[in-house]
């Protein structure tokens, strides 16, 4: 019987199995950055995380493997970009799962959430991203372009063909720049204005293989449980807090990404929160220094590498918020 492992257990695996065939030592590598070995051995706690960000980065960069998220993406048994990617997979043609997955985009699992936008007859298919974030987060970004770029083709039974791949960094160059063209089979652009796949608009009718209405129905009930408990259930910072929460596992958060979750403006979002006393720079903190508490405790992460992480550039202001929180617990 095949074993069922999970999304982040795969993803893991995946890099297992790239850092083998590159030839060198993961657990090494999780122990030079501070982090216990332990954690390779819980998966659904360690992957979904601003660390195992870090660790991806940190390998790229000492041991020079700067496409190491596309060779990640060629050992995964399928693309894990969160439940968008279920219910793309249930869709009738391309347009209805880039649209349906546009409706879902809170439930992605990548360092932004994507979108698409037609224009002359071209389709593109972008990442919503902080650019810092894209350049800090690199590996993660690559890897998640990578699946899209897999997902796509799956459910259209290879019958789709991109007209190019765009990436906001610099061309790797050499052996590296082989890799991305090898994989995507296609042109591949760098320093362009966005993260992103082109097509022609006219496979936006193609067919997906694994269409099943009714199981679609039922995977959008499950989700709309899940937005009523994420997104309607509580009162604006609640829901706020919760959207945050879930982005700071792969990247920063915006006010205006949170803003579009809300179904709001920037502007009103701004307003709702002053009516409630509070910022959103205070609101961002809160739960910046609740993902730190998160990683001391649970993944047992060294303070230097939990401060540079979430706070870079202010590690002293988040210092001195995880010192306030733990002085407020002692006082209980």
């Amino acid at each position: 019987m095949k074993q069922i492992i999970s999304q982040d257990a795969d993803v893991l695996r995946s890099l297992e199995s790239a850092t083998k065939d590159l030839g060198f030592d993961l657990e090494e590598e999780v122990i030079k950055l501070g982090l216990p070995p332990s954690l390779l051995n819980d998966p659904d706690l360690f992957v979904p995380s601003q660390l195992f960000n870090c660790l991806l980065e940190r390998i790229a960069k000492s041991l020079n493997c700067y496409d190491l998220g596309i060779q990640m993406a060629k050992h995964l048994s399928a693309p894990h970009l969160g439940l968008p990617t279920r219910v793309m997979s249930l869709c009738q043609n391309v347009k209805q799962a880039l649209d349906k997955a546009t409706h879902y985009s809170a439930f992605y699992r990548d360092t932004g959430p994507w979108q698409y936008q037609v224009s002359d007859e071209t389709v593109k298919v972008f990442k919503v991203q902080d650019c810092e974030d894209q350049q800090k987060y690199l590996q993660r970004s690559l890897f998640g372009t990578a699946q899209m770029y897999s997902l796509i083709i799956k459910l259209c039974d290879s019958q789709w063909k991109p007209a190019s791949v765009s990436f906001s960094h610099k061309n790797p160059s050499g052996k590296f720049a082989q890799t991305y063209h090898d994989f995507f089979d296609c042109p591949v652009l760098f320093d362009q204005a966005f993260e992103g796949i082109s097509f022609d608009a006219e496979h936006l009718n193609d067919a997906i293989v694994s269409a099943d209405n009714e199981l679609l129905f039922n995977i959008e009930q499950h989700i709309e449980s899940l937005n009523k408990e994420i997104l309607c259930g509580g009162d604006i910072l609640s829901n706020a807090r919760q959207i945050i929460n879930q982005r700071l596992n792969f990247a920063n958060c915006t006010l205006e990404e949170v803003a579009q979750f809300l179904s709001l403006s920037p502007n009103d979002f701004s307003k709702r929160l002053e009516q409630r006393a509070i910022s959103f720079i205070s609101l961002l903190e809160e739960q910046v220094c609740e993902k730190a508490n998160f990683y001391l405790t649970q993944l047992n992460a060294p303070t230097e590498l939990i401060l540079s992480t979430l706070m870079p550039g202010n590690e002293p202001r988040l210092n001195e918020l995880l010192m306030d929180k733990i002085a407020a617990s002692s006082q209980w």
